[in-house]
């Protein structure tokens, strides 16, 4: 049976992911025609509406995309260091929460880009925190012990959250035929790497 209309052509007509368009059809749009879906779409302005909003507009995807294969930008000043830094961090949380709420509303290859990003920034982090460092040391910028405490406190929180959605997210594309098991093959790993990370000494006390 020959279907009236594609997939792939209500993707590119709506501009929206192939995985939004499937994710429609599961919920039971019509692909007789063209008219057909557009009518079932439009009977359900809510959720067109919330798939809008979850598209956060700045900065746009190509934009930090952008930023993780550029690198980072040299910097000269301890004040340049530390507020690159804060624009670094800032920039992660954005495309941390930007892929969640995409994910929420089933846009996932957005999502998977925009956790990409998120990666690809979190990867630059421990760099540019190391610059800081040095640079304070060079011009003798001292901090104190529990602000770098809580510094790096909130980084391994960061890091944490990050690692505890994983199974979730990963477990279907590791194994598609057996998502259950593989969410519990992964759910294992990381519990191993948080035993691992609490056996680590407090070098503040």
């Amino acid at each position: 049976m020959t279907l009236g209309v594609t997939q792939s052509e209500l993707s590119r007509r709506w501009n929206i992911s192939k995985q939004a368009v499937q994710a429609m059809v599961a919920k039971g749009m019509p692909l007789t025609n063209i008219q057909a879906a557009e009518e079932w779409r439009a009977a359900r302005p809510r959720a067109a509406k919330t798939k809008r909003q979850a598209s956060v507009k700045p900065p746009a995807l190509a934009q930090m995309e952008a930023k993780v294969v550029e690198g980072l930008e040299p910097v000269g000043t301890v004040e340049e260091a530390e507020a690159y830094l804060r624009t670094l961090k800032g920039n992660m949380a954005i495309a941390e929460r930007t892929s969640e709420q995409l994910r929420r509303a089933e846009l996932f290859e957005d999502a998977r880009r925009w956790l990409q990003v998120h990666a690809g920034l979190a990867k630059q982090y421990p760099t540019l925190h190391r610059q800081v460092v040095s640079l304070r040391k060079e011009h003798k910028v001292t901090i104190k012990c529990e602000d770098a405490q809580r510094e790096f406190t909130g980084f391994l929180m960061r890091f944490r959250n990050h690692i505890e959605r994983m199974p979730a997210a990963l477990s279907g594309r590791v194994a598609p035929h057996d998502p259950d098991h593989a969410f519990g093959e992964l759910t294992r790993w990381v519990d191993g790497v948080f035993k691992v990370m609490s056996q680590v000494p407090d070098v503040t006390k």
